[in-house]
Formats: C-alpha cells, sequence, structure tokens
C-alpha cells in the first residue's frame, strides 16, 4: 500500500532541516514511500503535490514582520530547528516565510500544470483558516484547485496530533471566504 506524507515543524526538533530533509529522502527510497518536500508523486490516475508549508507570517491580517518578531522569541521552533548543521545556521522566521513561499508557488504551480485532473494536496499546515477551529487562521491560496487538501496539522486547545481533509470545491470560493 502507497503511503505519502509530508514533514511537520516536530519532525525537525534537535536536528537542521538540510541534513533530516536529505536523510528522509534516502529513507524513502522505497518503493511505496514517497514523502514530499514541494515534491509531486503520481499513484494510477491520481497525482499527489506537497510540502510542509511553513507559515506565511499573516495570522490574524497581522503585518508579516511583527509576526516574525514575536515568533523569533515565543516559538519552540526557532529554539529546536537548525536550518544546517553545516554550516551552522540558526533556523529563523524569515526561513519559515522563504520556505512557505517556495512551497506556496511550488503547489500552485503544479496543479495549474494538472488542471482538469485528480490532484491531491498534502501538506502539514493548513492551507486556509476556513473550516479550521475558531482562534486559528494560517495562509488563504489562490491558486488552481486540487478536490482534496490533506493536512495533519489542525490545533485546537491543547497540542494535539490530529489530521483534517480540506475538502475544497474552488478556490474562488475558498479566497472569498477568507
Amino acid at each position: 500500500m502507497p503511503v505519502v506524507f509530508a514533514a511537520g515543524n516536530h519532525e525537525f526538533y534537535h536536528s537542521s532541516i538540510h541534513e533530516c530533509l536529505r536523510q528522509v529522502r534516502e529513507a524513502s527510497a522505497h518503493p511505496n514511500l514517497h514523502f514530499l518536500e514541494n515534491d509531486v508523486v503520481k499513484i494510477g490516475d491520481v497525482a499527489f503535490v506537497g510540502g510542509t508549508l511553513w507559515s506565511d507570517f499573516r495570522l490574524f491580517g497581522r503585518d508579516p514582520q511583527v509576526a516574525m518578531s514575536y515568533a523569533r522569541s515565543g516559538m519552540n521552533d526557532y529554539k529546536r530547528i537548525k536550518l544546517s548543521k553545516t554550516p551552522f545556521l540558526k533556523f529563523k522566521p524569515i526561513d519559515a516565510f522563504r520556505k512557505h513561499i517556495e512551497t506556496r508557488d511550488f503547489i500552485a504551480c503544479e496543479l495549474r500544470k494538472r488542471r482538469g485532473q485528480k490532484s491531491v494536496v498534502v501538506t502539514h499546515h493548513a492551507p486556509s483558516h476556513v473550516r479550521l477551529p475558531a482562534g486559528f487562521v494560517t495562509i488563504r491560496l489562490r491558486l488552481a484547485t486540487p478536490r482534496i487538501w490533506k493536512t495533519s496539522f489542525v490545533r485546537q486547545g491543547p497540542p494535539c496530533g490530529c489530521t483534517a481533509t480540506f475538502i475544497i470545491e474552488t478556490i474562488t470560493s475558498l479566497a472569498q471566504q477568507g
């Protein structure tokens, strides 16, 4: 049975993003394991597109620079994750923002190429505040839409490792609701 997955932020705790991604890619060389970090895998007639989808720091409509400043001092991600071990580079909010843009643009491009085809987007972080528990906002994507968007991070109350599936009819309605 094929397994398609994307890393979450906690997978990088006490490690580095660059080295961890390399190790996971090597370990997922098994024909039924498909790791997505700005990647696509086609299984049958369905394209799985995805990656972690870090934050763009536009939570609650705030200025991203202000949100990054708070994140730098208050979020464990920026205390427990390195960008690289060799050379040593600390993971900073601007790195998460850049990775968000890379993944967002990758997903948008791949979905445009596959317009009218069966596509499933797999990310760790959610694509929109629509259908999330009250009080949580993430990004709003405006791109060609998959029918299903699978995400593994939705937090309600205390931290939890929940899984949510976003059934998205059209990105236009998603963007208009946000």
